[in-house]
């Protein structure tokens, strides 16, 4: 667990105890401001997948000012418990829930909420079947879908078309559509990641393989981030689930330039033991570097290299425009979002360069 040191309301935030990390909720707005320009009139509906930030004040922001809201995403039963008590009720679990234990847990969630889960196997339906009848209350369920990546899912047509048709037939399930996931499922496969495009392509080609399924429940969801853009004008599509954007984080602005960057992690300078090597108080722990390093902001010739648990070493170039003297402060943005926010219980909200308030990450931790 995080042992913070909390400091008051209206701290500046160079004064703010490192390694920290800061929502800048300014550059939220604004971001959310762009992101509501850009969804527009679409009738794309847009799901906010919450496991990235485990924020409920964040998810809730998302909720007021992003164009059609449809709810949320979670990747676990433990991350939906948290958010609906943070009072939310249509909640989309992204991921199958197999053992006995946790279909529990799901009905007793479903009797007061609206709640979805993905499926791609037979005996898993008819297990929650079985449990829902008895608790008395109705599953909703996704059909995954397999685009190529490593996932679970099918894509064989007729095996999606089977067990579409046997969720239909069983008591106390509703079948909600079709789902896929185009996020690697491994680091090493981020940068040979297909494009949009193509992962659209295979998703919609097997979808329109499925026979004797009606076209109302051919409701079509798919989780993206950095490529969310290009499925807003794909007429197959009914939703999709957003995490990093528009929090953003490094990867996600390689592709948005239009967003501006609203968390990082502020650290400070431990050393300069050498002119070339500079050295701060945010590591492994608190980075998450393990897909792609992060960007040091605002500081020309100077860029992260290396990462141990507790520190980090930033190589300085000829070029560098400012010299660093330790307790400097350094601001890094995450490359990935997601395994960086896991690392922490509560982001620094900063409003005009001052500390605004502290936001838990209520669900860090919620793996079951």
């Amino acid at each position: 667990m995080e042992k913070p040191t909390f400091q008051p309301v209206g701290t500046p935030v160079m004064e703010l105890d490192t390694p920290a990390l800061v929502l800048d909720i300014e550059a939220l707005n604004f971001n959310l401001e762009k992101m509501s320009s850009i969804i527009g009139q679409s009738d794309v509906g847009i799901r906010s997948h919450v496991s990235t930030f485990g924020c409920p004040a964040i998810a809730h922001l998302y909720a007021d000012k992003v164009p059609g809201n449809s709810g949320i995403a979670v990747n676990t039963i433990g991350e939906c418990e948290v958010f609906a008590n943070a009072g939310f009720s249509d909640i989309l679990i992204t991921n199958q829930i197999i053992t006995r234990s946790k279909i529990l847990r799901l009905c007793s969630f479903a009797a007061n909420h609206s709640v979805q889960v993905l499926v791609d196997n037979p005996q898993n339906v008819r297990d929650l079947s079985d449990l829902a009848v008895n608790s008395g209350v109705i599953i909703g369920c996704k059909v995954e879908i397999d685009v190529g990546l490593g996932r679970g899912g099918l894509s064989d047509p007729g095996e999606i078309t089977e067990l579409a048709n046997s969720i239909l037939a069983l008591d106390n399930l509703e079948l909600t559509g079709m789902t896929a996931n185009f996020l690697p499922l491994h680091v090493s496969s981020v940068s040979t990641k297909p494009s949009t495009e193509s992962l659209l392509e295979i998703f919609t080609d097997t979808i329109s393989q499925v026979t004797d399924i009606d076209a109302k429940y051919r409701f079509l969801s798919v989780r993206s981030n950095e490529g969310f853009q290009d499925l807003l004008s794909a007429s197959e599509i009914s939703e999709i689930q957003i995490d990093t954007v528009p929090l953003m984080d490094q990867k996600s602005l390689k592709m948005n330039l239009q967003f501006k960057p609203s968390v990082k992690v502020l650290c400070s300078v431990l050393s300069h033991p050498i002119p070339t090597r500079v050295v701060v108080d945010a590591g492994h722990k608190t980075t998450g570097p393990d897909i792609g390093l992060p960007v040091v902001d605002g500081l020309s010739g100077i860029e992260a290299v290396k990462f141990s648990a507790e520190h980090g070493a930033l190589e300085v170039g000829d070029n560098a425009t400012q010299i660093l003297a330790p307790n400097d402060k350094v601001w890094l943005i995450p490359f990935d979002l997601s395994l960086c926010t896991n690392q922490f219980d509560y982001f620094r909200v900063v409003r005009n360069n001052v500390l605004h308030g502290l936001w838990p990450i209520s669900s860090r931790g919620s793996f079951g």
